[in-house]
């Protein structure tokens, strides 16, 4: 399925409700099938224009594949030159010292808190791809109480969330699947889900 296919599709559908809306304009009362075809259409074309945007995103995303990745790279290093700088190096007589004690030395003590981060830190540590993050229980779960079983909605959601810039658009984009799929805000595992796309964007 391409982009164009797909935009011929919408244009379509835009032409056939903007009809069907042109015929009922006199009607006083509009029956409740001529009102479910218009909803049918309008949910359509919501579906349809999700997937264009994504296969539209998704093409540009390969063109800059190459420039993201030398862009993460270079943020990397950039990441372990500040960790490897912000650790005190013990001077020779520190070294010394701590042959003769019983205490350990604060730069010792320094970096072994960073070796032994805590788990609330684990938990909220952000999120390059959401698909690889989340677990295989957690997908299965997801799949089933947010996206009514279907896998390929489930990942066209993801994939989608993954090419988004930041967390607004992110977020709009979640409400609208919120609203789609009828999640409650009590739901745990739409409250774990929106959890997740928050951490993709720090």
């Amino acid at each position: 399925m391409d982009s164009k296919s797909i935009r011929k599709e919408i244009t379509t559908l835009i032409d056939g409700i903007k009809e069907h809306s042109d015929n009922l304009t006199e009607v006083k009362h509009i029956p409740q099938l001529e009102w479910e075809s218009i909803l049918t259409n309008i949910k359509t074309l919501y579906e349809k224009s999700v997937i264009f945007n994504y296969l539209n995103a998704l093409s540009l995303e390969h063109q800059s594949t190459d420039l993201t990745d030398r862009q993460a790279t270079l943020e990397e290093k950039a990441k372990v030159n500040s960790a490897d700088s912000s650790i005190e190096q013990p001077t020779q007589k520190q070294a010394t010292m701590d042959l003769f004690s019983n205490e350990l030395a604060p730069a010792t003590k320094s970096i072994q808190k960073e070796e032994h981060p805590t788990v609330v830190n684990l938990q909220k540590r952000p999120i390059t791809d959401l698909k690889s993050a989340i677990g295989i229980n957690d997908k299965f779960q997801f799949i089933n109480e947010l996206f009514d079983g279907n896998m390929q909605e489930y990942n066209l959601a993801l994939n989608q969330l993954n090419t988004m810039a930041d967390l607004k658009e992110a977020s709009y984009y979640l409400h609208s699947l919120k609203d789609m799929y009828k999640w409650k805000e009590e739901n745990g595992s739409a409250q774990k889900f929106t959890e997740l796309v928050e951490r993709r964007f720090p």
